[in-house]
């Protein structure tokens, strides 16, 4: 299990993330959904110790640490990643948690790829956090919607 405990991310001074409490749990997908600048992103980005945060995040009930090398157990992929390698659209959304990762896809292949991440994420026991700004999507392919507007969960 993944746990937030009053996360929260700052911006110089604006709270773009303020006092999450959340728990994730293997074999699920959690779809964060929200306006354009709403920080979801950024709490991806918190989760994954590329931002600083406030709280406490929590792996299978041991405290995150950089320095325990905490990040390894954890995959990544920001929405622009800049790779020059030949993968198919699903092993590049395996290798980590894409940030927005149907975004240029049409809709047939939006499907497939919601589909084999679905199955992927119950049959290795992952916990799946992904960026989606469609609603319909999010209800079709994900166990959780996660709604972030005005900093809030």
């Amino acid at each position: 299990m993944l746990s937030l405990k009053n996360f929260s991310i700052k911006r110089g001074e604006n709270c773009v993330v303020g006092g999450v409490n959340l728990d994730f749990v293997p074999k699920k997908i959690y779809a964060i959904l929200g306006p354009n600048g709403a920080g979801k992103s950024s709490f991806i980005r918190g989760i994954f110790g590329e931002l600083r945060f406030c709280g406490e995040v929590f792996l299978g009930g041991e405290k995150f640490s950089h320095k325990k090398g905490w990040k390894k157990h954890f995959g990544y992929m920001p929405q622009d990643i800049g790779i020059d390698v030949n993968l198919s659209a699903l092993e590049v959304v395996l290798l980590g948690n894409l940030d927005e990762p149907v975004s240029a896809l049409d809709m047939h292949h939006q499907c497939v790829l919601l589909d084999c991440l679905r199955k992927q994420t119950r049959e290795k026991e992952l916990i799946t956090l992904v960026i989606l700004h469609d609603l319909s999507l999010a209800s079709e392919f994900c166990d959780e919607i996660i709604f972030l507007h005005h900093s809030r969960i």
